[in-house]
């Protein structure tokens, strides 16, 4: 499947999430809160996300997208 993102719903989403970026928070550095997160931005962006396989999910473009905005954020 072909999946297209709006880099600003993602930004805003991503941004909503400060486990991904506030290196000052404990959760921070904690796979499962990212992971979670991950979770939620991917659902929000798809709302099939939770009915596709592991495979289909992983590389879904809400999963790519957040790894690529995450590195702009911080900076």
């Amino acid at each position: 499947m072909n999946y297209e993102i709006d880099n600003d719903i993602l930004i805003s989403l991503v941004e909503a999430r400060s486990v991904f970026w506030d290196e000052t928070l404990d959760t921070f550095k904690d796979r499962n809160a990212t992971k979670d997160a991950r979770r939620q931005v991917s659902c929000e962006l798809n709302e099939n996300f939770e009915e596709m396989e592991s495979k289909e999910k992983m590389n879904s473009v809400s999963i790519q997208g957040v790894h690529k905005v995450l590195p702009k954020l911080r900076s």
